[in-house]
C-alpha cells in the first residue's frame, strides 16, 4: 500500500514485494486469505495501518471503491440521483451503460446510442467501475456524486513536496507558468509533482486557507489582480543621429529567425526622474541577460564605456550584432562599432515590438529594479546577482530550459568552453 501511495501501479507494487498480481489486488481491496477463505482485515494494528494508507490514497487519487469501503456518506439533503445538467452523464444513462456492457456492446457503439463521445464513455467506465471490476450504475452514480462534493483539499496543501517546490521557486522569482512547466523536467516520472499555473494563481487570490501571499510571497508582476493588455501605435521613422544609422530593415534575415546565437537587443531602464539608468542586453536565441552598470549619468559617453565593458565580459564569438532603439544614449554608435566590430541596428521610432525580447526582459527586471527608484544605488555586483537570477529561471520560449543552459550549450558548440 505504501508503494501504491507512491503512484506505482498495482502490478509493479506486487512485483516489488514478491507477490503475484491477484494477491496484490486482494490486499488493495482489504482482503486476506485464511484457510482458503477470503475475509476482510480484522481489527487491530494491521487494520489501522491499512485504513490510514487507504485514506491517504483516496485523498490523493480521488477514488472511492465499493469493495473496500462503505458507500460514500453524502451530506443530508444531497440527492445523488438528481440530474444536474445535460453536460453530465445521469443515472438513467449509467443504467443503460451497465446493461450494454453486460451485452458486450463496444464503447464506441454505446456512445453513439447515447449521443456522447466514445472517450466520455471510456472515461466514465474507467473512473466509476466497482472495486470488483464490473461497472454498476448505482456504484458509479454514488462515486460521481461524491467526487463532485466541495470543498476539497487544495492540491498544494495535500502535497507537501509540491508545496515546498512552489514556494522555493516563487522565492527565486519564478512565475507560476514557469513553475508549472518546469516540473515535468525536474520530476519526469513523478506524476504527483504536477500543477497548473492557474492553481498557483488560485492559491494567491482564491484559496481561503494557506494562501501563498499570506506567507510573504508575491508574483513577478507584484499586481494584486490581473491587468488587461494595452496596445500602442507607432510613429513615423526619422533620422536621430549625425552618423548614419543602419535600420532594422537592413538587418540580416538570420537575426530575425533566431537560429544562430550572438545577436543581442539592448536598451536602458531609467530610474526616478530619469536621473539614473541601467543597461540591459538580451541575447535573442537564449534570452541570456547582461546588465551594464552606470554609476553616474547615462549620456552617450558613459553608455559607450559601460557597454564596451559589458561586451568584454563575455566571449567575443557570442557577439555578432546589437539591436537598439533610437535613444539619444546611442549617439556614439559608430564609434562603438569601430572599436568592437559589432554592428548596431536601430528600430523604428515607437516600435518596441521590434525588440520584443528586450522589452519582455525589462518588464521582468522591474521586480528587482523598480520603476521610479534610484538605480544608482545598485553596484555592478548587485546587477550581476540580479542577472544571475533571471538567467537561471526557466522560460516558456526555451521549452522551459533556462537562458544559462541554452547559452552554455551555444558556447560549447562554438568551442569557447569545453563540455563536461
Amino acid at each position: 500500500m505504501r508503494l501504491r501511495l507512491a503512484s506505482l501501479p498495482s502490478r509493479d507494487a506486487g512485483t516489488a514485494v514478491g507477490i503475484d498480481r491477484r494477491l496484490s489486488l486482494d490486499f488493495e481491496k482489504g482482503l486476506t486469505k485464511s484457510q482458503g477463505q477470503r475475509e476482510f482485515i480484522p481489527v487491530g494494528e494491521d487494520a489501522s495501518t491499512y485504513n490510514r494508507l487507504m485514506k491517504a490514497l483516496r485523498q490523493r487519487h480521488d477514488v472511492i471503491e465499493s469493495g473496500r469501503l462503505a458507500p460514500p456518506a453524502l451530506p443530508s439533503g444531497v440527492d445523488p440521483y438528481k440530474r444536474i445538467s445535460n453536460r453530465y452523464i445521469c443515472f438513467e444513462e449509467r443504467v443503460i451503460i451497465a446493461d450494454l456492457l453486460r451485452e458486450d456492446v463496444p464503447l464506441r457503439e454505446i456512445g453513439r446510442r447515447l449521443g456522447r463521445s466514445a472517450s466520455s464513455i471510456q472515461r466514465e467506465v474507467r473512473r466509476n467501475h466497482s472495486a470488483e471490476g464490473p461497472y454498476r450504475a448505482e456504484t458509479a452514480q454514488l462515486k460521481a456524486c461524491a467526487r463532485r462534493l466541495r470543498p476539497k483539499i487544495p492540491k498544494l496543501l495535500a502535497n507537501e513536496r509540491l508545496w515546498d517546490y512552489v514556494c522555493a521557486q516563487l522565492r527565486a522569482q519564478w512565475s507560476p507558468e514557469e513553475i508549472s512547466n518546469r516540473l515535468p523536467i525536474d520530476y519526469p516520472t513523478d506524476k504527483d509533482m504536477r500543477i497548473s499555473h492557474e492553481t498557483i494563481y488560485d492559491a494567491f487570490y482564491l484559496q481561503a486557507k494557506g494562501r501563498l501571499k499570506d506567507l510573504g510571497l508575491d508574483l513577478p508582476t507584484g499586481r494584486k489582480k490581473r491587468k488587461k493588455r494595452q496596445t500602442r501605435s507607432g510613429t513615423p521613422a526619422q533620422q536621430r543621429f549625425v552618423d548614419d544609422m543602419i535600420l532594422i530593415d537592413d538587418r540580416p534575415d538570420e537575426v530575425g529567425e533566431r537560429i544562430l546565437p550572438g545577436h543581442w537587443e539592448g536598451d536602458l531602464i531609467l530610474g526616478k526622474n530619469n536621473q539614473s539608468a541601467v543597461i540591459t542586453l538580451v541575447e535573442r536565441v537564449s534570452r541570456f541577460v547582461v546588465l551594464g552598470h552606470l554609476p553616474g549619468r547615462h549620456t552617450s559617453k558613459e553608455v559607450f564605456t559601460a557597454l564596451h565593458k559589458a561586451v568584454a565580459g563575455i566571449d567575443k564569438v557570442i557577439w555578432s550584432s546589437i539591436t537598439w532603439d533610437q535613444g539619444s544614449e546611442m549617439a556614439g554608435h559608430k564609434a562603438f562599432t569601430m572599436a568592437t566590430d559589432i554592428p548596431i541596428y536601430f528600430c523604428h521610432p515607437g516600435s518596441p515590438w521590434e525588440r520584443g525580447s528586450n522589452e519582455n526582459t525589462n518588464g521582468r527586471l522591474k521586480r528587482n529594479l523598480p520603476k521610479n527608484s534610484d538605480l544608482s544605488i545598485y553596484s555592478a555586483e548587485d546587477l550581476e546577482m540580479i542577472a544571475n537570477i533571471h538567467n537561471h529561471k526557466p522560460r516558456k520560449a526555451l521549452n522551459w530550459r533556462t537562458p544559462a543552459e541554452v547559452m552554455t550549450n551555444a558556447l560549447t558548440q562554438t568551442g569557447s568552453i569545453k563540455p563536461n
